[in-house]
């Protein structure tokens, strides 16, 4: 199942992933979901309109298709990968969801969009040149992260101070408290980045926290894999060479690693 897949966008992503796992994946579920705005638009769709968009979803895989959790691999790229955190992390964290409403079985992030309160926009000892600046030549993307639209179009009327402090917003915050332990329940999780993005800095900030939850490698933890000269969401362009021939390679290692899983994308 796949989350990144606005309306009237078509991702390459979903029929990439099985080409490249064609011997053991068949099946793929691309997923609409309402995009938010904010002015100088008409204010629509803020949170929690696209989570309820990517419950439904699961909901109509697992209940009316009826197929296992353990059995589903969840993915999103840029505010998809967004999107497919913030799906598992409400069922992680919802004890008496029905067996139909666990977590699924393996989730892949693709420069997923972690801190949409910018904490690490900000210089530090550790980060004297945050990768929002350092990298803002070599990324397309910074126009859409840097200005804080999308933030403000997903926060809606809710307080600003929830972009700092709550994992459903910003999962890699560095102002967030309570941040160990956020990850507990989540299932294998594969996560891609490119050297050369914007974002780089609070994905790499992920990486460790899921880390310090669930694990390194092997069947049940993290595996990252960043490429240096890519930049955001490069495995959606076709011509991004060799990186994306790469990446989908270690992708299809990896999930046909994982055994009995069976990928809906």
């Amino acid at each position: 199942m796949g989350t990144g897949s606005p309306k009237g966008f078509n991702s390459p992503v979903p029929i990439s992933l099985l080409k490249s796992c064609n011997t053991t994946f068949n099946r793929a579920f691309s997923l609409s979901y309402r995009l938010s705005s904010s002015f100088p638009f008409e204010p629509t769709n803020p949170f929690p309109a696209a989570l309820l968009d990517a419950l439904a979803g699961y909901r109509y895989l697992t209940q009316t298709i009826g197929f296992s959790p353990d059995n589903i691999v969840l993915s999103g790229d840029s505010a998809g990968g967004h999107l497919a955190l913030s799906l598992v992390t409400y069922l992680a964290e919802t004890s008496d969801q029905p067996p139909s409403l666990q977590v699924p079985g393996a989730l892949i992030l693709l420069s997923p969009f972690a801190d949409m309160g910018g904490s690490h926009n900000v210089a530090s000892e550790s980060r004297p040149v945050p990768s929002m600046l350092r990298n803002a030549n070599t990324d397309f993307s910074l126009p859409f992260y840097k200005s804080g639209y999308s933030s403000r179009s997903v926060l809606g009327v809710l307080p600003p101070s929830l972009l700092q402090t709550n994992r459903y917003f910003s999962p890699a915050s560095l102002t967030a408290n309570g941040s160990t332990g956020q990850f507990a329940g989540f299932p294998p999780t594969f996560i891609v980045a490119g050297g050369a993005e914007v974002l780089l800095d609070s994905i790499r900030t992920l990486r460790d926290r899921m880390k310090a939850d669930i694990g390194e490698g092997g069947k049940n933890g993290i595996v990252y894999a960043e490429y240096e000269h890519a930049n955001h969401d490069f495995l959606t362009v076709e011509w991004h060479e060799p990186e994306r021939s790469d990446v989908l390679r270690a992708l299809a290692r990896w999930l046909e690693s994982l055994g009995s899983v069976q990928e809906i994308e």
